[in-house]
């Protein structure tokens, strides 16, 4: 069972880029941000397929450092 703020460590990084577990949407949909900015909610069959899943982080300072790089690039 993966929890809010699970790293996922893409397989194949032609087809989508690492992620982090923003929330569980449902019993089987998690929603998702890419290091790359996207959103999407994606079952576990889906997360297994893609990714490795990795260790928990801390959500809140990931999404602080994802502001400051928006921040950055708006400048």
């Amino acid at each position: 069972m993966m929890e809010t703020g699970t790293k996922l460590a893409t397989k194949d990084g032609r087809v989508i880029g690492n992620a982090i577990v923003l929330a569980q949407k449902a019993e089987d949909a998690w929603l998702i941000e890419t290091d790359f900015g996207n959103v999407a909610t994606l079952s576990a069959s889906e997360i297994d397929a893609w990714f490795y899943v990795g260790p928990v982080t801390d959500l809140t300072r990931w999404l602080h450092d994802r502001e400051l790089v928006r921040c950055v690039q708006m400048t």
